[in-house]
């Protein structure tokens, strides 16, 4: 398989939120001349706005109006200092205001986010660990992760897995000094809470455990003076630092962090780099702030918090009610009616959108690929009548985006399956995809069931994958000792009601490394803990991929002639998917699709998988010279012009080097032979982190030597550059060829003898020239670009495209080191 390079995880994220802009749900801004706070103007229409997350309605209070202006004539707009030198005036008693509501030594921060990377690294030392839920705000998560250049231990746990939090516990309890755990008080996608119970437990029975909390929604909603969710529950632990914020339902501006002791506190306001180097906090923010302390300190927060508390119960009884699939906390004023793919999800916000109610869009990377949904807020701004008619619109519009896009209740137990079982669902949702009628689709477990002539017709003829290929690869990867070397294959064609074949692919269950789209160093990382722990399945997960894991080029026949086989693909990938749930496989992967193909890109993400973009292929489909030197005078540079620097690497590299080698087609081996043959092949895999994957057995070089359409083409340095007892292969590569197409697949060197005669090249040289005369295009595959170019191959641009059922292993992954200078 290939991996991508390090810019994939931005191109994911770039792609969807560009996916929500167009369709009009991402990115908006509002047309108000004055807000009432339940209600804005977006693109001339008015909504109910369901996505303010001033839960208490505080933001529009006269008192912080009153005192944001009274601050600003008192002492301008702002106070711009750094606080290590001087704090404006109304610090104090906005500071010591806030103290009086949590009853813990506070600092406060501009902003949440700016105040994680300001105080994780003053409180999280080297020598200590950190778990992360699996959850936790991508804020908090990325200042941990820079904590890896000092040499913290980094690692998730799945989401309120408390079990598996103490087990780590164990494991790690003597290799460091303290370990810090991680959480969201309110999780702000799903809207549940962290079982801060059980987690004081936790931090009571072992000593060396610390809490590290952000209730940035849960602030003012509930608490005594409205402290929180989490003080809800809990006091102020002496091993528990809390976040939370001040921009929410406080409706003023910026975070507070709370600590358990003034030692502390003191220590990150003289050492936190953002208290420090940052301005304060703006006049009017310290103003409101003062105001909306005071009514916290008073008795009217019990008043606003049940006043809200009534209307989330209402509305979650309302979507309950109506058997909508609702994950969040009753308590919650954040809620979550899941829905499935993110083309049904965006067409429901749509929808919803028309009706003239503003609703949020919960897509990747905020959920997984599958677990998209329709996220709003209650705030104190909104009416019963306001809640009863969102919901009203939720329940209309529910069943029949389902019924509109195709879509069936299958998607939810995807989806959400493993979040939450949903006893009873809305009626009018399909029980099966709706559009599947009027096409046909027969599954084969095995390439000898489907006819040969049909099988190279239709996906034989785009790569090389034809019907004998398959049978090689089937016969190869079956009844051997490993798992990883034990292949399942299924294959798949839909026809129309005509009978016409529109779609034609095969897709392979197979052992594989979760880091195979990562960095290299991440990978490398990766490869000496699988090493470290002896365990070389760790990080690894069950893939049903489109193709194989040694295929290359085009894997599947689409008759894009036929106006319907966007209908046909989704019926092939829902087969897929039933085919995934049934053997409980986590990651499905569609490749080798062209990454100029906008439509495809956006048809597939619409589905719910992210594209991710991996290293070029190499074609070199002409053949139109007969010596070297016309092969040298057909080199053509990027810009179609002949170009000196290809022909003096070819010259240099490759014929000055010809000389040394006996070259030939090796028809049959030893089992010695085919030892050495498979440690010149480990020689390149052990050292490749751009392509990670398991290696290759013995049997497989052994049937490639027999199978009359694959050549094992063998590299000798003659006697005079040999100078040892038993000459032996120095290079080989592993080729298959079609009617139409020589793939270079495999290769094997002896790092012994690689610079010094040029051995790589000489491998590409006699690769092209065996395809030659062969009078066949060549495939010469992935990696190793450069050279590849400079013999004159096209760059062949493929993506991807992946779906995960939870985000975990991907959060687990993304901590590791992503180049040399990270540590884990």
């Amino acid at each position: 398989m290939r991996k991508a390079n390090i810019s994939n995880a931005n191109d994911m994220v770039n792609d969807y939120i560009n996916r929500g802009r167009a369709k009009e749900v991402l990115h908006l801004i509002t047309q108000d001349e004055a807000y009432n706070g339940h209600e804005i103007r977006i693109n001339n229409k008015n909504y109910i706005n369901f996505g303010s997350c001033s839960y208490l309605g505080l933001e529009l209070d006269p008192r912080l109006k009153a005192s944001a202006k009274n601050y600003i004539d008192r002492y301008g707009v702002q106070f711009s200092s750094s606080r290590t030198y001087l704090r404006c005036t109304a610090y104090q008693e906005w500071e010591e205001l806030l103290q009086q509501i949590f009853g813990v030594p506070i600092v406060t921060f501009t902003s949440v986010s700016l105040g994680h990377h300001a105080v994780i690294p003053v409180v999280v030392e080297p020598g200590d660990a950190i778990i992360l839920d699996q959850q936790v705000h991508a804020s908090v998560q990325d200042a941990a992760k820079k904590m890896m250049i000092n040499g913290v231990h980094i690692e998730p746990i799945r989401h309120n897995r408390l079990d598996i939090l103490e087990e780590r516990l164990r494991l790690l309890y003597n290799k460091f000094r303290r370990i810090w755990f991680m959480i969201d008080g309110v999780y702000s996608m799903y809207g549940d809470f962290a079982p801060m119970h059980d987690i004081i437990t936790l931090l009571d029975k072992y000593q060396k455990l610390y809490l590290y909390a952000d209730d940035a929604h849960g602030m003012s909603i509930a608490g005594k003076n409205g402290a929180g969710v989490i003080y809800d529950q809990v006091k102020h632990h002496r091993k528990m630092v809390m976040a939370t914020s001040l921009n929410k339902a406080f409706a003023a501006g910026g975070g507070v962090f709370l600590f358990a002791d003034e030692e502390l506190c003191l220590k990150v306001k003289n050492c936190a780099g953002a208290y420090i180097f940052s301005g304060g906090h703006q006049v009017p923010v310290i103003g409101a702030g003062i105001a909306s302390a005071k009514i916290h300190l008073s008795d009217e927060i019990v008043i606003l918090q049940e006043s809200l508390r009534e209307k989330l119960r209402y509305c979650h009884q309302l979507l309950e009610e109506y058997h909508l699939p609702v994950l969040s906390n009753p308590l919650a004023p954040i809620f979550y009616v899941g829905v499935g793919l993110v083309n049904t999800t965006i067409q429901m916000v749509s929808h919803l959108h028309n009706d003239g109610c503003y609703v949020n869009a919960g897509i990747f990377p905020a959920v997984p690929d599958q677990s998209a949904g329709v996220r709003f807020t209650i705030t104190a701004h909104h009416q019963k009548e306001h809640i009863e008619y969102l919901v009203s619109r939720i329940a209309h519009h529910y069943p029949r985006t389902f019924q509109e896009m195709g879509r069936s209740a299958q998607d939810l137990v995807r989806g959400f399956g493993r979040v939450k079982k949903f006893k009873r669902l809305i009626k009018g949702i399909p029980t099966n995809i709706v559009k599947a009628k009027n096409h046909e689709i027969q599954y084969e477990s095995s390439i000898r069931q489907v006819p040969k002539q049909l099988w190279n017709e239709l996906v034989g003829r785009l790569g090389a994958n034809n019907w004998d290929q398959l049978l090689f690869f089937e016969e190869t990867f079956s009844g051997n000792e490993k798992e990883e070397h034990n292949w399942e294959f299924h294959y798949f064609l839909v026809r129309n009601k005509n009978g016409e074949p529109v779609i034609a692919t095969f897709f392979t269950e197979a052992l594989a490394k979760d880091d195979m789209f990562a960095p290299a160093e991440t990978s490398r990382h990766l490869e000496k803990m699988r090493q470290q722990k002896d365990d070389p399945y760790f990080l690894c997960s069950k893939t049903l991929t489109m193709g194989c894991l040694l295929s290359v080029g085009e894997h599947i026949y689409i008759n894009k002639a036929l106006p319907d086989w966007q209908t046909a693909f989704v019926v092939m990938l829902e087969a897929v998917q039933a085919l995934r749930e049934q053997k409980n496989i986590p990651v499905l992967s569609l490749r080798d699709f062209d990454a100029a193909d906008e439509l495809m890109k956006s048809f597939l993400i619409d589905l719910g998988l992210k594209r991710v973009n991996i290293p070029d292929g190499h074609l070199i489909d002409h053949f139109d010279w007969n010596t070297k030197q016309e092969f040298i005078e057909q080199l053509k540079g990027r810009n179609g012009k002949s170009t000196h620097d290809r022909r003096n690497y070819i010259r240099k590299r490759a014929f000055a080097f010809e000389d040394r080698f006996e070259v030939r087609i090796v028809k049959s081996a030893t089992p010695k032979e085919c030892a050495h043959y498979r440690r010149l092949y480990l020689g390149v895999s052990d050292r490749s982190y751009e392509i990670v994957g398991f290696t290759l057995q013995e049997k497989f070089f052994e049937n490639v030597i027999s199978h009359p359409k694959w050549e094992l083409l063998e590299l000798k340095l003659k006697p005079e550059f040999d100078n040892r007892k038993e000459r032996r292969a120095v290079g080989i590569a592993l080729s298959y060829q079609t009617d139409h197409l020589y793939s270079f697949l495999v290769t094997g060197i002896d790092y012994g003898y690689l610079n010094e005669h040029n051995v790589y090249t000489q491998i590409l040289w006699q690769t092209i020239r065996r395809a030659k005369e062969l009078k066949l295009k060549i495939n010469l595959g992935i990696t190793a670009s450069q050279p590849k170019r400079k013999f004159g191959a096209k760059i062949i641009k493929y993506a991807i495209y992946v779906q995960n059922k939870d985000t975990f292993k991907d959060v687990f992954v993304n901590l590791l080191p992503q180049h040399e200078s990270g540590i884990l």
